[in-house]
Order: structure tokens, then sequence, then C-alpha cells
């Protein structure tokens, strides 16, 4: 099973991929079997000793990753901005709605507003319950 991605594993991920070394990583093959190199092509990051396909397909991974890995990091952080974010706007909305349409002395149980049906479903969905 794959580990969950909590904040602390995220943190590990981009730990890992700050220390690595510099991208881009690039793959060689050779009958000496497949190598991944650094930027710079003297660091050799890892080497199978065969020339098989699938080690070429595993170094391509490799190298791939270590840029991918760090860009998924980031695109992850922006995502959950976002998304903290419209949370923040749906629940500002929703409270200057219900305050607009109800004022303060309404609740969801004692609505006789237009939106009253409305309102008990709303009642039944925060307390887990189907309208």
């Amino acid at each position: 099973m794959t580990k969950p991605l909590d904040a602390e594993e995220l943190a590990r991920l981009r730990a890992l991929a700050e220390a690595a070394s510099p991208a881009p990583w690039t793959i060689d093959q050779d009958a000496r079997g497949t190598a991944v190199y650094d930027v710079t092509g003297s660091v050799t990051i890892c080497r199978s000793v065969t020339a098989a396909v699938q080690c070429r397909n595993d170094a391509a991974f490799i190298a791939a990753a270590r840029e991918a890995v760090p860009a998924l990091l980031d695109a992850l952080e922006r995502a959950e901005a976002v998304a903290e974010a419209a949370d923040r706007f749906t629940d500002a909305l929703t409270r200057v709605q219900w305050e607009h349409v109800h004022g303060p002395d309404c609740t969801f149980t004692t609505c006789v507003c237009e939106y009253g049906e409305v309102c008990r479903a709303l009642q039944a969905w925060s307390e887990g319950r189907k309208p």
C-alpha cells in the first residue's frame, strides 16, 4: 500500500529532492550497462550492469523523476493553497448569504423564510444526514 502524502511525507520528499544532485539528469547506455548522470555528466547517479530494455526504462524514470518530483510537489502546494482559499471563500460567502437572507436570530430548524426547505436541508447535511 502506498504511504499517504501527509505534510510530514511531503516535507521528507522535498528534502530528498533538494539534497539530490542538480538537475537535469541524463541517461546513457553502452556495453557496460545503463547509467544515470547528473547535469555535469561527471557524477554517476546510478548504474545497472546490463543493457536490458527494462534497465533503460527504469533509468529513464529515475532521470525524469529528478525534475518531476519537485515540480509535482510545487503543483500540489499550489493546488492545496487554491483549495484552502476556495474553502475560506465558500465559508465567508455562505455566512454573508445566511446573514443577509435570514438575520441573526434565524436557525435552521426555526427558519420560516422563503428558503426554509433549503435551510432544513443544510441543517441535515451539517449533521451528516441526507436531506
